[in-house]
């Protein structure tokens, strides 16, 4: 029977010979997220995205293959997404009772629909003679209806800066500029808890060696492909924008 998970990393570990302490100083993961890996205790981690990147950072340290952990962990414990959940209710039949008030309530709407029409029709033929009938006093009445039509609404201002933090869920190269092209993280190999930001500039360009971090833009998370292969984004008020290869900042 194939070891689990957990017993895979706990026996890669007991063959090198390595105590949870020192892993824990060289990759910068906590010792109690370790434990929780081998034991498979997922609800002591901080969420999914850290599982994946801790099991991906642990596996490559030990020797093992990182990616294939990831890909054994979802295809046990595949993610529940909240759009899933909300289309199984959409998918429920109505009860019996459901289906009985359904019938009885289309003949009464029709009726409502049917009512309201009528109810239109005279209002607006009424309207049309009375408006002939007191032309004059509407247009005394003009300015004060203008008064209405010309007030002002109130409008929330476009931010000029955008806010942008950075946290790692794994072992990711990161390069940040702002709109001067003036290095903010200059290049860097970050792992879990190198947390940078919050940057605040009207723009930003972003280069990262693969899809291990989250990105806040203004308390939003930004999508970020789960390929471990370079991506690049433009950062401003409006939101995130995938950059070209060409166009990524390189810090160099």
């Amino acid at each position: 029977m194939p070891a689990g998970i957990g017993e895979t990393l706990r026996e890669a570990r007991h063959d090198a010979r390595i105590e949870l302490d020192e892993i824990e100083r060289t990759i910068r993961i906590r010792g109690r997220y370790l434990a929780a890996l081998e034991n498979e205790d997922w609800g002591v981690l901080p969420g999914e995205a850290y599982v994946r990147g801790f099991l991906r950072t642990y596996g490559d340290y030990l020797g093992l293959d990182g990616a294939a952990l990831v890909d054994e962990y979802n295809r046990l414990r595949p993610s529940a997404e909240p759009d899933h959940v909300a289309e199984a209710s959409l998918e429920r039949p109505l009860p019996e009772s459901g289906d009985r008030f359904v019938r009885r309530a289309v003949p009464v709407m029709a009726g409502v629909v049917a009512a309201l029409a009528i109810l239109f029709i005279v209002l607006a033929v009424t309207g049309g003679s009375d408006k002939k009938a007191g032309g004059h006093g509407h247009q005394k009445d003009g300015k004060a209806g203008g008064s209405h039509a010309n007030s002002t609404t109130t409008t929330i201002p476009t931010p000029t800066e955008a806010s942008v933090t950075l946290q790692p869920t794994g072992t990711v190269w990161v390069c940040l500029v702002d709109h001067a092209g003036s290095p903010l993280v200059n290049g860097e190999t970050l792992t879990v808890g190198d947390d940078r930001g919050p940057f605040k500039d009207r723009e930003m360009q972003l280069t990262l060696g693969n899809g291990e971090i989250q990105i806040s833009l203004d308390g939003e998370q930004v999508s970020i492909p789960s390929a471990g292969e370079p991506v690049g984004f433009d950062l401003t008020p409006q939101g995130a924008t995938p950059l070209s290869s060409s166009a990524r900042p390189t810090c160099s």
